[in-house]
């Protein structure tokens, strides 16, 4: 079905000399995004499903990416665009769908101005390599999985649109209070696979923050966004475990423990995935907030009580 364009509230006034923000998406992301840029001097108009009230966004905007006649709302001569929408399932189609005809749907408006830029949210799923290698930009990107590969196109397709088109490559966000990792550990419901896998995390503010910077700054064309330690499974599965008997004892957590415990004992322990470097967004000036799983679960367990 078809999602009718439509503004959800009349638009605050825009300074003449104010640049012009276009958020494609608005999600956990987006959210945290539009109050930075905001606060930043932009003026900001989210573009989603559905319509949005947040701070920072100055006009919403619903429309559909994959329906082109909605986009029509869309007024002209927006100075940046972050293309960060979701899809509907986790499945080749809706990828497709979203990231890749949505994206050329989005181009073909020709919204921004010509001098414009453009951000493409994308992830580390590009990288396909298993070993536990070091990854940075210059890298290959050959990914396994479609989720990889048709991310993958839509970054080519950003990177041709002949705007100034940065790729932005995040990685394990995390920082809702309402976390699905917390839930299940609490519930003594742990997934015990590929324990010995390495991850790559950024907590969402930073992820938003280094997105802002790169709206302020003469960027490379891709840049990595993670935070400073990767980090085995069960590493980060038995710390947040501990943290989380500490504050909530239950039996259900003391069996996770143990239970995390024999399964890596009893595995092979070869370690996969791989670690990525975010030497890059570093040089760039960005500092982040939460450098490590650690600080960054921290201050998601200082804030919430026990979920119900």
């Amino acid at each position: 079905m078809m999602t009718m364009p439509q503004k959800i509230r009349k638009p605050s006034r825009q300074a003449a000399d104010q640049k012009r923000l276009l958020l494609a998406g608005c999600g956990r992301l987006g959210r945290r995004l539009a109050k930075l840029a905001a606060s930043n001097g932009w003026h900001v108009t989210a573009l989603s499903r559905r319509a949005v009230s947040a701070d920072g966004v100055h006009q919403s905007v619903a429309a559909d990416l994959t329906v082109p006649e909605s986009l029509a709302v869309l007024s002209h001569g927006f100075d940046a665009a972050v293309y960060s929408p979701t899809p509907d399932e986790r499945d080749a189609e809706a990828y497709q769908r979203i990231f890749c005809s949505g994206l050329q749907n989005l181009l073909e408006r020709r919204i921004l101005s010509t001098d414009g830029r453009l951000i493409f949210v994308s992830s580390t799923a590009v990288y396909g390599q298993n070993d536990g290698s070091w990854i940075n930009e210059d890298s290959p990107a050959e990914p396994i999985n479609f989720n990889g590969k048709i991310l993958l196109e839509g970054e080519r397709l950003a990177l041709s649109s002949g705007y100034r088109s940065t790729i932005v490559r995040l990685s394990g966000l995390y920082g809702n209070a309402d976390n699905y990792l917390i839930r299940r550990l609490l519930a003594g419901n742990v997934n015990t696979k590929n324990l010995d896998h390495w991850t790559n995390r950024i907590h969402l503010q930073d992820a938003a923050g280094l997105i802002d910077l790169l709206l302020q700054s003469d960027s490379p064309n891709v840049i990595n966004g993670v935070d400073d330690r990767p980090v085995l499974r069960i590493e980060m599965l038995r710390w947040l475990a501990e943290q989380l008997r500490q504050r909530y004892p239950s039996t259900e957590l003391d069996a996770c423990c143990v239970q995390l415990d024999r399964a890596h004992a009893a595995g092979e322990q070869q370690q996969t995935g791989k670690r990525i470097s975010n030497q890059s967004s570093r040089n760039l000036g960005y500092k982040y907030l939460y450098p490590d799983y650690q600080c960054g679960y921290a201050d998601i367990l200082s804030s919430i009580n026990k979920p119900t």
